[in-house]
């Protein structure tokens, strides 16, 4: 009687640790192939944005238009912050030059990126430390903006 009940109860530890081990690695893979789609998305935002400030220096706005649907596509359509991005890059269609819009959409993006990397580094941790998630800076609150320097002087 000791026996069976040993080997059911070496059954039932070994059934319970094999699901514990398999959930874990599908997890491991899971976390690791959406870090590296992240990064991914990341490195697109910047070589894009790259592209739409120099159409907008330079004088060639015509590419704007084309550029701003490559980052629509890579933006959330009901985040407002990604939204506000979005006007930003269409207001420079027009090419004003004075408004520094290249400056605006730089820091919009950074305070994008950022909080993306923050979200990154807390979903890689383990899973009882996402206690907290870390909250995007609008760019309304955003108070080291390079714009705000200039005028000051």
């Amino acid at each position: 009687m000791d026996v069976t009940i040993f080997l059911s109860s070496a059954v039932i530890a070994a059934a319970v640790a094999g699901f514990v081990t398999l959930r874990a690695n599908d997890r491991k893979i899971a976390a690791e192939n959406i870090i590296q789609q992240r990064q991914l998305w990341r490195e697109k935002i910047r070589s894009l944005s790259v592209k739409i400030c120099s159409a907008y220096t330079t004088n060639e706005h015509h590419k704007v238009p084309a550029l701003y649907v490559e980052l629509q596509l890579l933006l959330n359509p009901t985040d407002s912050d990604d939204l506000d991005i979005l006007d930003t890059v269409w207001d420079m269609r027009e090419g004003d030059l004075r408004k520094k819009l290249d400056i605006v959409l730089g820091e919009k993006l950074a305070l994008l990126l950022k909080h993306d990397w923050e979200r990154a580094k807390v979903e890689s941790n383990s899973s009882w430390l996402k206690i907290v998630t870390p909250s995007r800076l609008p760019y309304k609150s955003f108070k080291n903006s390079r714009l705000n320097k200039v005028s000051e002087k």
